[in-house]
């Protein structure tokens, strides 16, 4: 995941669609997100490497979204860590999380995280109820 893509801060989130992502070959597609903040849109996924692994993404993209509403306020937070746990394994994470900035809940986290496994597991976690128009 590149670092700080998306800057820490206050943001609008308008629109967020399924889809389907090309990810290798031509013919490896994983499930997905579009995300459009502050008019630009975010593909974020589930990267694959092999059987034991898989790194959470996002990244810059040209899609359309589709399934859009009014911009939504939220509040964006990169998260990064690296250490060791208490075997002596190295564990690392980096996320983001968006969340609803008048009652701090989460609205998506995407990114990686080796912290519970010796593999980089893919954080994908996506609640529509938080969102601002859906809490009233």
């Amino acid at each position: 995941m590149k670092n700080m893509l998306i800057k820490d801060g206050i943001h609008y989130l308008s629109g967020v669609d399924d889809i389907s992502v090309n990810y290798g070959w031509e013919d490896e597609y994983t499930d997905g997100i579009a995300l459009c903040i502050d008019d630009k849109t975010y593909i974020a996924y589930n990267d694959p490497d092999d059987g034991y692994r898989s790194y959470g993404w996002i990244e810059e993209s040209n899609r359309e979204v589709f399934n859009t509403f009014p911009p939504q306020k939220v509040k964006i937070t990169y998260h990064s860590w690296e250490g060791t746990d208490e075997s002596g394994w190295s564990e690392s994470g980096h996320y983001y999380e968006i969340t609803n900035p008048d009652d701090n809940s989460t609205i998506l986290i995407v990114g990686t995280d080796t912290s519970d496994s010796y593999y980089p597991v893919a954080l994908f976690q996506w609640h529509p109820e938080n969102l601002p128009i859906n809490k009233k």
